[in-house]
């Protein structure tokens, strides 16, 4: 394994300008210790951040695999994601009985990973003042590795974590007369469910209203969060704290 600097000791982010920057950082750090990839998630943006703010996602994946988790929304099934937004501890995850108590869908996406190599991997939550919740993971290559370099790094691996979380909050402070969207009840009600993974049909079911009347709320809450379509308004009002 390779010599890594002890980031107890100083901060593994002074003089990165960026994010770009920091994700060299970061990327350099985990080749030394021996690991695949690292990846930070922005899961919950903090309260003063703006609304609408771009989706935030560090990571030294291969580019496919960006793309792909970003532009089909699996951050909003990811099973590591959902769990980071549920623990507040580290976990380790793989591909074997972690994955048991999720939906097929969530599983689909473990699976479609591991063309890339992203097998197992150890994610530590960070939670801030401010309702802010990120995700930070290292990914490793056999588990042995992993299991090794996370034994040996551990303190450090949490201080930097919290680093990275703060440094990228740090970044999304409000913009001067940019207001946070009002979502009526009903419109925040069809956004959680939909962050949930149902359809028009389910969340009609659940909330009691018709398919065309969820479709409506939706509508409506896409509109005011400057979003795409219903999957892209539920991570927007997800990351400003609204649902």
């Amino acid at each position: 394994m390779k010599m890594v600097p002890d980031f107890c000791d100083q901060n593994p982010f002074d003089g990165c300008a960026d994010l770009k920057a920091i994700e060299g950082a970061l990327s350099r750090y985990v080749d030394g210790l021996g690991l695949l990839y690292f990846s930070y998630l922005l899961m919950r943006a903090p309260r003063f951040a703006r609304a609408g703010a771009a989706q935030i996602l560090l990571t030294d994946y291969p580019d496919e695999w960006r793309e792909r988790y970003l532009g089909r929304y699996y951050q909003l099934y990811d099973p590591v994601a959902f769990l980071g937004g549920h623990s507040r501890l580290p976990f380790a995850w793989n591909g074997g009985p972690f994955l048991k108590p999720f939906r097929k869908d969530q599983k689909r996406v473990f699976h479609e990973a591991r063309a890339f190599r992203i097998i197992s991997g150890y994610s530590i939550p960070v939670y801030g003042p401010d309702g802010d919740v990120g995700l930070f993971s290292v990914v490793g290559g056999r588990e042995g590795d992993l299991a090794d370099a996370v034994r040996a790094k551990t303190a450090d691996l949490q201080l930097m974590a919290t680093q990275l979380h703060d440094r990228v909050v740090a970044g999304l402070s409000e913009s001067p007369g940019q207001a946070t969207p009002d979502l009526s009840a009903r419109e925040s009600e069809c956004l959680l469910w939909t962050a949930e993974g149902k359809t028009t049909d389910e969340i009609s079911d659940l909330i009691c209203l018709s398919g065309s009347t969820v479709n409506y709320h939706l509508g409506k809450a896409a509109r005011k969060l400057g979003a795409s379509n219903r999957h892209h308004a539920a991570i927007l009002a997800i990351r400003a704290g609204l649902i």
